[in-house]
C-alpha cells in the first residue's frame, strides 16, 4: 500500500516510507496497552496460545526504541527513501523467507501460469 499512495504523493513532493518492524522493546505488549479478552474459552486455543507467546515475548524484543528513532530520522533525511523499510533482523529473515516461498510456489506452478496465454 505504501508503495500506491507513494505514487500519489510524489507530485506535491510527499515522500512515503511504510515501517516494517519486528519486535521492538516497548511496553505495546504490557497491560497498559494490551487487553486480553475477559472471557477465554478453550475454543480458542490458538489465541490463548499467540497470548501466551506475547507474554513471555514481553521485554525481551531484539529491536531498540532508540535505535528505531534513528533510522527514522536517517529515512527522512534521505533524498528517495524506500517505500518499505524492514527493521530488525527478525524482519528482513521474515522478508527473505517469505520471498522464497513465493519463487518456489511460482516456480512450481509456472507452467500452469503460463498455460492460459492467449494463443494465435
Amino acid at each position: 500500500m505504501s508503495e500506491a499512495v507513494a505514487q500519489e504523493v510524489v507530485a506535491f513532493n510527499i515522500k512515503v516510507t511504510a515501517l516494517c518492524p519486528w519486535g521492538v522493546r516497548t511496553d505495546f505488549l504490557d497491560e497498559s496497552s494490551l487487553r486480553k479478552p475477559a472471557n477465554q474459552t478453550g475454543q480458542y486455543s490458538v489465541v490463548e496460545q499467540t497470548l501466551a507467546g506475547l507474554g513471555r515475548l514481553n521485554h525481551n524484543q531484539n529491536g531498540d526504541p532508540a535505535l528505531v528513532a534513528q533510522a527514522i530520522l536517517k529515512v527522512v533525511a534521505m533524498p528517495n527513501p524506500p517505500a518499505r523499510l524492514y527493521l530488525v533482523t527478525g524482519a528482513l529473515m521474515a522478508l527473505q523467507s517469505k520471498i522464497e516461498e513465493v519463487i518456489q510456489v511460482a516456480n512450481a506452478n509456472a507452467e500452469l501460469s503460463q498455460s492460459i496465454d492467449y494463443q494465435d
